[in-house]
């Protein structure tokens, strides 16, 4: 009988493939957060802005996905989209809040403008249950004109075991301040 010949590569690299694919949780680091791009800083306008916006946005650090185990840590994106073609629109505050209402960071160091049909990212680690399975964002904006405005969302994300768990959340229009 014939016995095909083996590569010195073929053992590691299976068993690589195998802890890739049982879907181990990297070992634990520090939280981290991704600043946004595509905001460009501006300084305060001299003139007043035309619409003000307030958004709440719910996040879930964590869910349960069954009885009687731990919660799923899950990571966020936070969206921010403007939607007009031709105008931009300005982004006066990115505050991330806990369960109890609680001012955690202001993620924007400064207002800043986001170009037509840009879109600009605010992310947190999984790593980070400061928030808690009740946090939110509050974003401010802005804009010179009406008729357009703000798409914001946030996506989650997380795993359990080998089942992935993504969904999105839309943010909710409030009073502003």
């Amino acid at each position: 009988m014939f016995a095909p010949k083996r590569s010195p590569w073929s053992l590691p690299w299976l068993a690589g493939s195998l802890v890739l694919a049982c879907g181990g949780d990297p070992p634990e680091r520090p939280p981290e957060l991704v600043g946004p791009r595509n905001l460009v800083p501006v300084e305060a306008s001299a003139t007043p802005r035309v619409v003000r916006e307030s958004v709440y946005v719910p996040i879930y650090s964590s869910l349960y996905v069954s009885d009687n185990v731990a919660p799923v840590s899950l990571a966020a994106t936070l969206s921010l989209r403007n939607t007009s073609e031709d105008l931009p629109v300005y982004i006066d505050a990115v505050e991330y809040y806990d369960s109890d209402g609680k001012l955690l960071q202001d993620m924007l160091p400064a207002p800043s403008r986001l170009g037509p049909m840009m879109t600009a990212e605010f992310f947190i680690s999984r790593f980070d249950r400061s928030g808690g399975s009740g946090a939110n964002f509050l974003v401010r904006w802005s804009a010179d004109e009406p008729g357009h405005g703000l798409l914001v969302e946030a996506v989650q994300q997380g795993r359990d075991g080998n089942a992935g768990i993504s969904f999105v959340t839309q943010g909710k229009l409030i009073k502003p301040k």
